[in-house]
C-alpha cells in the first residue's frame, strides 16, 4: 500500500518549521514547561526524527564560492530571488520597526549566511508565506509591499527551482519517494502539532505578553492555512545580502 503525506505543503517547509519549533521547545525556559505536558522524550524523539529525515549535508554546494559552477540562467534566477528576499525583509523592517522577535522569527531578518540552494529556496518559501499571510498584508502594504510583489516573488522562486531542478530532484528523490520516509514525515508533522498544542495550552493567546513566544512556536503560521501557500523560518538583525 502506498503511504501518502497527510500534509499538502512542501517538505522543505516541514523541515524548516520543525527546526524552529523544536529549537524553541528545547530552550532552557521552555523545556521544562513543554516536557511536563508531553510524553517523556517527545521533544528529543522529534528532534531525532528531523535529523534522520533532513541530515546536515556537507556536500551541498554553497551559494557563495560556487557561483562559478552555475550556468548564467542559474545565476540570474538566484539573483532575482535574493533581490525579492532583500526587498521583502526591508519592507518588514519598516512595517514592524523595533519588533525584533517578530522580525527574527517570521521574516528571517539576519538569516543571511552562506546556504545550499535548497535551503535558500526554502527560506524564500517561508519568507514569502509570511509576506502573504493575512496578518501581515495590511502592515506591509503601508510600506509599499503589495499582493503583486508576493506574486512576482513566487514566480521568481518557481523559476529558480526550475533552473536547479536536476540538482534539487537528486536530493529530494533520495528522501521523499519511499513509504518509509513518507510515514516518517507524517510522524514528524503530527509530533510538531503535539508540541504546538502543548505550547498553545501553556501560553494563553489572550495574554499579550505571550505574543513573542507563540510566534516562536509558529502558532497561527504553521501549518499554513492555505495548502497552496509556502510558510515561514528565522535569525537576528543583520541587513540582508542583495
Amino acid at each position: 500500500m502506498i503511504i501518502r503525506r497527510i500534509f499538502t505543503f512542501p517538505i522543505a517547509t516541514l523541515y524548516a518549521e520543525a527546526d524552529l519549533i523544536l529549537t524553541t521547545a528545547e530552550s532552557e525556559e521552555e523545556k521544562p514547561l513543554i516536557d511536563a505536558r508531553l510524553d517523556d522524550g517527545h521533544v528529543a524523539a522529534t528532534r531525532a526524527l528531523l535529523s534522520q529525515l533532513n541530515p546536515d549535508d556537507g556536500s551541498t554546494h554553497l551559494i557563495r564560492g560556487q557561483l562559478g559552477k552555475m550556468t548564467q540562467a542559474q545565476r540570474d534566477a538566484i539573483k532575482k530571488v535574493k533581490k525579492f528576499m532583500s526587498r521583502a525583509r526591508k519592507s518588514a523592517r519598516l512595517a514592524y520597526r523595533g519588533q525584533s522577535v517578530l522580525l527574527h522569527e517570521t521574516f528571517l531578518i539576519g538569516n543571511d549566511g552562506p546556504a545550499d540552494i535548497g535551503t535558500m529556496l526554502q527560506n524564500a518559501d517561508t519568507l514569502l508565506a509570511s509576506c502573504s499571510h493575512a496578518d501581515h498584508a495590511t502592515a506591509l502594504k503601508k510600506q509599499g509591499w503589495i499582493a503583486k510583489d508576493n506574486s512576482d516573488f513566487d514566480t521568481a522562486i518557481a523559476a529558480a527551482r526550475e533552473a536547479f531542478k536536476d540538482n534539487l530532484d537528486k536530493k529530494a528523490d533520495s528522501k521523499d519517494e519511499t513509504n518509509e520516509t513518507t510515514q516518517q514525515a507524517n510522524d514528524l508533522y503530527l509530533a510538531l502539532l503535539a508540541i504546538q498544542n502543548a505550547a498553545n495550552n501553556e501560553h494563553d493567546e489572550d495574554d499579550p505578553t505571550h505574543r513573542g513566544i507563540r510566534a516562536k512556536y509558529r502558532l497561527g503560521l504553521f501549518p499554513p492555512t492555505d495548502p497552496e501557500s509556502k510558510p515561514p523560518s528565522p535569525d537576528p538583525t543583520t541587513p540582508p545580502v542583495s
